[in-house]
C-alpha cells in the first residue's frame, strides 16, 4: 500500500492488500471491496464511490457518513487508513471533509491539505469533488 500521513492518525492510500498497521480502514473504491477477514483484526469501514464526473448525492452522503466515522475514530485516539484504487480522489474527499469535520477548516482549505500531503499521487484532481469541496464553509 502506498500511504502518506494526512495528519497525525490519519493517512490516505491506494489500496491494500494483506495486514496494515492501522486499527480503522475505509474503502471507498467502489471496485475494491474485499472481506472485512482480508485485513486482520483491524475495523473496515465501507463507502464505496466513484471517480466519476459528477458527484451525486448518494455519494455525497456516503462520504459524508464515512468521514464522521473517521472523525470519530479519530477523536478516540484511532489510526486510520482512508484508501481508494490509487489513494488520490475517492479516499481525498472522505479525508477532506474528516479534516473540516476534526479540526473545523472549510473544505478549500481542507482539499489544499490533502494536496500537500498526499505527495507524489496527484490527489483531488476530480473537479466535482473540488467543487463540492470548496462549498464546504468553515465552522466558527
Amino acid at each position: 500500500m502506498n500511504a502518506d500521513r494526512i495528519v497525525p492518525r490519519l493517512w490516505q492510500g491506494s489500496a491494500p492488500k494483506g495486514r496494515i498497521p492501522f486499527d480503522v480502514i475505509v474503502l471507498t473504491a467502489e471496485e475494491y471491496q474485499p472481506p472485512s477477514h482480508c485485513f486482520g483484526q483491524s475495523e473496515v469501514v465501507r463507502a464505496p464511490n466513484q471517480d466519476t464526473e459528477s458527484l451525486s448525492l448518494g455519494q455525497i452522503r456516503g462520504a459524508v457518513r464515512a468521514a464522521k466515522t473517521v472523525a470519530d475514530r479519530w477523536k478516540h485516539g484511532k489510526r486510520i487508513v482512508v484508501t481508494c484504487r490509487q489513494g488520490r480522489n475517492r479516499s481525498g474527499l472522505v479525508v477532506a471533509l474528516a479534516l473540516h469535520l476534526i479540526y473545523g477548516v472549510d473544505g478549500k482549505t481542507a482539499a489544499q491539505i490533502v494536496r500537500e500531503r498526499r505527495r507524489g499521487a496527484d490527489a483531488l484532481t476530480n473537479e466535482a469533488f473540488v467543487g463540492f469541496l470548496e462549498r464546504v464553509p468553515g465552522r466558527r
